[in-house]
């Protein structure tokens, strides 16, 4: 154990010549998180003004600038179908009427009907794996899909490539486009062999040509909101009246639910672009892994080192990282910082195996890291344990998952929330 802490404490030395109030989360719904001060317990209100959330709570109202908020709420499972994937990371739980005139139509329980630009809309999901790690990595592969064709995934597992003409009964005609497709009871492919009828039944999802997707890049403060089963958006800006509320997503894309709904069915709120930081958003400058044995293991961003989401106590975490013992993450900071907040926890998939003593290191003026925490041994099924660190004077930060006691087995580290503030 000491010859490997020696071997990172070198690491680290050689690396810094290549760059010159908290409580534990839990899964009360109704939890939120400020940058600042003390956790409270609260409900949402409303959303006005420039990214002002009000909150109710048992000492009254309560005011906190989305920019001063580091989350609210338990994210969704979105574990029913169809999901519709949008180019900008958002789901939507809703039923898939048709597409015509580069718009595909559908109803949404919480937004009714929907019209998304197909340039919007990366693919939808018709069979939900229930199994929540199936279901992540079912979503990022549309996310990510790349390639000039659309594709349908059938539940036997074949994917048929070509150009999606339409559905059901209706007779198409014109030339092979998103303009003229429809999603009815079946879905009509154009293929190198030929056109192919597929009942809907028999396909798991779509992608569509991500070629005709855009890539709509969002900057400046917005948020993601989850809604018990029925969506988890990022959105740019809300507009409220007395009985309606208006979300404009990425992508020209608005949607609108009535007020009353949105107080029962909103159980989740991230903001992002404001004061806090997230290391997962930021470029590191370096990552190492030094095996226990032969296997090496890569990091994730927003997911655990397994490629899945990021779950402790059945909760999921949109924002974090996730390491293999024994690793080693250093990030340049753009700026001064106040302090490194995170919360540590060994991801569900462990079970109770594993065990891992989590590491900070900064680097100052004098460019020499220094040992700036230690946390004790976390183990597999533990509550996850909060930090919070100085950063004064600090010019780069290095994370380490270092194994314990039982090896390096199922060591699936989580920086739960890891962020700069």
């Amino acid at each position: 154990m000491r010859y490997r802490r020696l071997v990172f404490e070198f690491t680290l030395a050689f690396f810094a010549i290549a760059i010159i109030g908290n409580v534990s989360t839990t899964a009360n719904e109704q939890i939120a998180i400020p940058v600042d001060g003390q956790s409270f317990v609260g409900t949402v209100s409303q959303v006005v003004g420039d990214w002002l959330i009000k909150f109710d709570t048992e000492d009254g109202p309560r005011e906190v600038a989305a920019s001063d908020l580091v989350r609210w709420g338990i994210v969704p499972a979105l574990s029913r179908g169809p999901l519709i994937v949008l180019a900008n990371g958002s789901v939507l739980v809703a039923d898939v009427k048709g597409i015509e005139n580069s718009l595909l139509t559908a109803e949404s329980f919480l937004f009714g009907e929907v019209r998304l630009p197909m340039s919007s809309v990366r693919g939808i999901v018709f069979r939900v794996p229930s199994e929540g790690t199936e279901r992540f990595r079912e979503l990022q592969s549309i996310k990510t899909a790349k390639g000039t064709r659309d594709q349908l995934v059938l539940v036997n597992g074949d994917r048929l490539d070509g150009v999606l003409l339409g559905g059901g009964r209706e007779s198409v005609q014109g030339p092979p486009t998103h303009e003229r497709a429809r999603l009815l009871e079946s879905l009509r492919m154009h293929t190198e062999a030929g056109d192919v009828d597929i009942p809907v039944d028999r396909v798991t999802s779509i992608i569509f040509n991500p070629s005709l997707v855009e890539d709509f890049q969002s900057n400046g403060l917005r948020a993601w909101f989850g809604f018990r089963e029925d969506a988890l958006l990022l959105v740019e800006k809300i507009e409220q009246s007395a009985e309606t509320l208006t979300f404009r997503l990425p992508g020209r894309i608005e949607l609108q639910t009535d007020v009353e709904n949105f107080r029962e069915t909103l159980q989740f709120v991230q903001p992002l672009g404001g004061r806090a930081v997230y290391l997962s958003d930021l470029p590191p400058v370096g990552y190492r892994h030094i095996p226990y044995l032969t296997l090496e293991w890569g990091y994730g961003e927003d997911q655990n080192v397994l490629g899945g989401p990021l779950v402790s106590q059945e909760r999921i975490f949109l924002k974090g990282l996730g390491m293999h013992s024994t690793a080693r993450l250093a990030y340049r900071l753009d700026r001064a910082y106040e302090r490194f907040e995170a919360d540590l926890a060994l991801d569900a998939s462990a079970g109770e195996g594993g065990s891992v003593i989590y590491r900070v290191y900064t680097m100052g003026d004098a460019n020499a890291w220094k040992s700036i925490y230690e946390s004790p041994i976390v183990r597999g099924g533990d509550a996850p344990l909060p930090i919070s660190v100085s950063l004064e004077g600090a010019k780069a930060i290095a994370l380490i998952a270092d194994f314990s006691d039982r090896g390096d087995v199922q060591d699936y580290a989580n920086w739960l929330d890891a962020r700069l503030e």
